[in-house]
């Protein structure tokens, strides 16, 4: 075998699970539309919560609470990171979120990421 054709690590990996490594690199208009839609909805979303917490919480509320979650958001965000890592599939994330936490997770993980 020549070195173009010689199979990479990552290659042979996805082979052992049932996979062929390939990558569609194109957006049909409801893909795009999609994203653009989760991007708003996040930015909407936080501004709404913004002024629950100050109502309900007061300044104490966003000076700890939104710092403090977004810690553990970053943890579950990296354990999440570590399991794809292992599994270089596409929609690792996904997967994995349905398998530890049931499909609903998994849908919930498509739409923040």
């Amino acid at each position: 075998m020549t070195e173009a054709t010689t199979p990479s690590d990552d290659e042979r990996r996805l082979a052992e699970l049932g996979y062929k490594q390939e990558l569609a690199r194109s957006w049909s208009g409801f893909s795009n539309f999609a994203i653009s839609f989760t991007i708003v909805s996040i930015l909407t979303g936080g501004l709404a919560s913004y002024g629950i917490g100050l109502a309900n919480g007061g300044p104490i509320t966003m000076a700890w609470g939104w710092p403090l979650v977004s810690v553990m958001v970053l943890f579950v965000g990296l354990a999440m990171a570590e399991l794809a890592s292992a599994y270089p599939t596409s929609g690792g994330l996904y997967w994995w979120a349905s398998e530890l936490g049931g499909p609903v997770w998994g849908w919930f993980t498509g739409g923040s990421t």
